[in-house]
């Protein structure tokens, strides 16, 4: 989903549902303190789905234990940073093109979650539970805003073993 502007919480949530309706498993997201993410209807819309979506907030100021940076560190130093940008519709569509060639491989998005600077996912925590991301049930998927790789309690190895 590619949306112009700022992402407010009507706008996470229209991405949230799209999780949804792609998943028949819950889903387990983890996201950061942007307000999008911590508004209060944010907050009612995800009780709403009675557990089908858990946050897990990554504490503030913490980018070393999100894989998302790992994934935007590679769609703009690998794709956009090389490439000439003619106009702000060529920017979008090199962006896209670069998270849906990441789409495809898989290996190397799991290695975004084996990187030994990526701290345990075991350290996040839902608001409304103490339970951890690292616990999660087997066969549940964890999902950052633009990765889904099979939940781990603690680092794994670049191959995803």
């Amino acid at each position: 989903m590619v949306s112009e502007g700022r992402v407010s919480s009507v706008v996470f949530i229209e991405h949230c549902k799209r999780l949804l309706a792609d998943n028949r498993r819950p889903v387990f997201l983890v996201v950061d303190g942007h307000s999008s993410h911590t508004s209060k209807m944010t907050s009612k819309w995800i009780r709403s789905t009675n557990g089908k979506l858990r946050l897990f907030y990554l504490p503030a100021y913490s980018p070393q234990l999100n894989p998302d940076e790992w994934a935007w560190q590679n769609v703009k130093n690998a794709r956009i940073g090389r490439a000439g940008i003619t106009s702000l519709e060529d920017l979008k569509n090199k962006a896209v093109g670069a998270l849906e060639r990441l789409g495809k491989t898989p290996k190397l998005v799991r290695g975004f979650f084996g990187d030994p600077e990526l701290v345990t996912l075991s350290c996040i925590t839902s608001p409304d539970s103490p339970t951890t991301a690292g616990s999660c049930a087997p066969g549940v998927r964890l999902t950052t805003l633009g990765l889904v790789s099979p939940c781990r309690a603690s680092r794994s190895a670049p191959d995803g073993g």
